[in-house]
């Protein structure tokens, strides 16, 4: 990924229109980097969350495409502006497919960064490169590195 290249990592501007800033040392950075290339290996469990699967990478597609098929299949016509507004989140719903990745955490386990993407078909979908930060117990997203939707 380009944007993971470099050690200085910019996110912003805030409410109070300042911009974030992550440094990582060259320890850290070195970590980054052998944790990306582990990205390729790592596989997360079957049914790591309710009601979801695992599925190979290179089956995405046809997933997707399956779930548009069965619910246009079944789809009931609403003509209403409302109905269809409707229909199109139930169709992305249904199709949702997500990759993501392991966390990397830094300082203690005080931030991490995150990559996930959901597709939902064709050129419908979201993606996103973040850092997380610990704020009183909770992580938050800290800033977005990269990412956007299409």
């Amino acid at each position: 990924m380009e944007s993971l290249k470099r050690r200085k990592f910019i996110g912003g501007p805030t409410s109070s229109n300042t911009y974030d800033t992550v440094r990582l040392s060259k320890k850290e950075k070195k970590y980054l980097d052998s944790s990306l290339n582990e990205l390729y290996s790592n596989f997360w469990q079957d049914t790591l969350f309710k009601n979801s699967k695992r599925i190979p990478v290179d089956s995405m597609g046809a997933r997707i495409e399956k779930q548009n098929r069965e619910f246009y299949k079944n789809k009931i016509s609403d003509t209403t502006q409302a109905g269809s507004i409707n229909s199109i989140r139930n169709q992305v719903e249904n199709a949702n497919t997500f990759q993501f990745s392991p966390l990397v955490y830094f300082r203690s386990k005080s931030i991490f960064i995150f990559f996930f993407v959901r597709l939902c078909g064709g050129t419908c979908g979201v993606d996103e490169l973040s850092f997380y930060k610990l704020e009183n117990g909770v992580y938050k997203k800290w800033f977005l590195i990269s990412g956007g939707a299409f």
